[in-house]
């Protein structure tokens, strides 16, 4: 149960890094500017996120085994 729960966290947190970043590019297109390092900072956290919530997909599936 604790995977489940870990694995649902990591999903909506996923989500919603994907989201706010998809804003972000959109308020940089609209006044022509550049992304800073912080977008490419929350973007690297957003693929982390995103990696850890299909290993915890792997291991509640059976597919992979913990540690």
């Amino acid at each position: 149960k604790g995977n489940l729960m870990l694995h649902l966290i990591c999903a909506l947190s996923s989500a919603s890094l994907i989201f706010f970043l998809s804003w972000m590019r959109w308020r940089f297109r609209v006044k022509g500017i550049s992304p800073s390092l912080a977008y490419f900072a929350v973007t690297f956290l957003a693929l982390m996120m995103i990696t850890l919530t299909g290993h915890l997909g792997g291991i509640l599936s059976g597919v992979e085994t913990p540690g």
